[in-house]
């Protein structure tokens, strides 16, 4: 059976995936927030593509993407700061040897900050959710 990217996307988001991977983004484990940033930013060009826009029950289409976005602005910024920061500290040695994985390291969210998109992207996704009045 063939489905649709769109289709597909809304349902893992009303199941909850997207909110974890957007919780995992605080995650100490840099692998686990390398996968989180692929599939946010995998959902947010499955919010962009124009067979969602035609998707006319996914109401909450564009406050999803409105979040997805924020969230990938958010982290390209972190993510700027985080290698002028590298970049300025690259001429000092700090007795050990410094490597260049530091510099491509995934920006990690505050947990706070992360649960609270999470939760607002489960009670978006569930309009019947008494938090969404």
């Amino acid at each position: 059976q063939y489905q649709a990217f769109g289709c597909v996307c809304r349902r893992v988001c009303d199941r909850g995936a997207i909110a974890l991977a957007i919780a995992s983004l605080s995650s100490r484990c840099p692998c686990i927030r390398k996968v989180a940033v692929a599939i946010c930013g995998l959902f947010l060009k499955a919010l962009q593509m124009q067979e969602s826009h035609g998707i006319k029950s996914w109401r909450e289409r564009p406050q999803l993407e409105m979040i997805m976005s924020s969230i990938q602005r958010g982290l390209a910024v972190r993510r700027a700061v985080q290698i002028q920061r590298y970049d300025a500290q690259e001429g000092i040695e700090f007795g050990g040897s410094t490597t260049a994985t530091h510099k491509y390291n995934i920006p990690m969210l505050p947990a706070v900050s992360a649960v609270f998109l999470a939760k607002a992207l489960l009670i978006l996704s569930k309009p019947r959710d008494e938090m969404y009045g």
